[in-house]
């Protein structure tokens, strides 16, 4: 409980002092699957982070980014990224069987796991086109405190099973991850009225490289409403600050599908170096979502139900979960 404790002030802490600069942006997320009446697989994942615009970024960009990426040198320069921002995220994942009443080991379900990392992450963007770019590190195992963080879930929101099998999670193992994020907003695939988009549709690619996930996906995202601007949001892996708003008011709903291949998955491989739990993981997994996004000025608020295929053999039905998080993002 100490240890849980500490992460959630770190969190506070985190959020909070991001809030107080109105150049900074913060986004506080929240899945579980609590909001589809479930209780297992994916069933929770938090994540607080803040990103800052970096000023004159064709000068104090990273250098690998500016190696590879045109950033704008002046305002009014054409064919080139004029935004780029840098962030840092505290994250935790968690995983579990369909039966948490069990103490003893369920070979044939999901294997118990946690995954507590802090990411660093940088946004290189124009009107139309964002990469995302992040790597991180942090531990898989149980000093994740994801069984901490389980047991206390259930203290605030009774009326499920107490998890019981939590000495069968996997082991201790650092976790080094990199992911990459492409989306784009196309004009041919954008319905505008009066300079307003109502309409559009986000080609999405997604990346990951590391010990904990090895994957690629695409998919893209059809949003309608009033004002749509930005990207579409994403699950809680790649979540930016919000982009500036050209109005004060926006209101959308979308609708994502992505089709993921999958090389690796330790919680579902098991761990990288020892012998701990593991089923047969699926290469293909598909997952749609359905949500929606209401903005006033820099503060956002989305909600989305997802909806994952079985990720592993044996396993039927898929799993579904939901998704509330709150961003601020850069003023304008």
């Amino acid at each position: 409980m100490r240890q849980l404790s500490l992460l959630i002030a770190v969190a506070v802490l985190l959020v909070f002092s991001s809030g107080c600069s109105s150049s900074r942006g913060f986004t506080a997320s929240f899945e579980n699957d609590l909001f589809t009446g479930t209780d297992q697989a994916y069933t929770n994942g938090v994540r607080f982070g803040t990103a800052v615009p970096i000023d004159d970024p064709a000068e104090k960009a990273p250098k690998l980014l500016r190696d590879h990426f045109r950033i704008c040198q002046t305002e009014t320069q054409l064919n080139c990224y004029g935004s780029v921002e840098a962030g840092w995220h505290l994250s935790q994942n968690m995983y579990t069987p369909k039966d948490l009443s069990r103490t003893r080991l369920l070979r044939t379900d999901q294997p118990y796991g946690g995954w507590l990392y802090v990411g660093r992450f940088f946004d290189v963007a124009d009107r139309d086109t964002r990469h995302h770019l992040e790597v991180s590190a942090g531990v898989v195992g149980p000093a994740s405190i994801a069984e901490q963080t389980q047991k206390f879930i259930h203290r605030v929101f009774p009326g499920g099973a107490k998890p019981m099998g939590w000495d069968n999670q996997l082991r201790n193992e650092p976790a080094l991850q990199s992911r990459y994020v492409f989306e784009t907003r196309p004009s041919k695939l954008r319905v505008d009225i009066k300079d307003m988009t109502i309409v559009d549709v986000v080609p999405q690619l997604d990346l990951q490289l590391g010990n904990v996930f090895i994957s690629g996906a695409a998919g893209a995202s059809l949003r309608f409403g009033y004002n749509v601007t930005g990207f579409a949001p994403t699950n809680i892996g790649a979540l930016g600050a919000t982009p500036r708003l050209d109005r004060p008011f926006s209101l959308w709903l979308y609708g994502r599908a992505q089709e993921r291949g999958v090389a690796r998955n330790i919680f579902l491989d098991g761990n990288t170096f020892v012998d701990s739990h593991r089923v047969p993981r699926r290469n293909e997994v598909r997952e749609s979502e359905l949500g929606g996004v209401v903005r006033w000025r820099v503060w956002q608020l989305q909600y989305a139900r997802v909806r994952r295929s079985s990720e592993f053999e044996g396993s039927t039905g898929g799993h579904n979960y939901g998704v509330l998080s709150l961003s601020r993002g850069l003023s304008f």
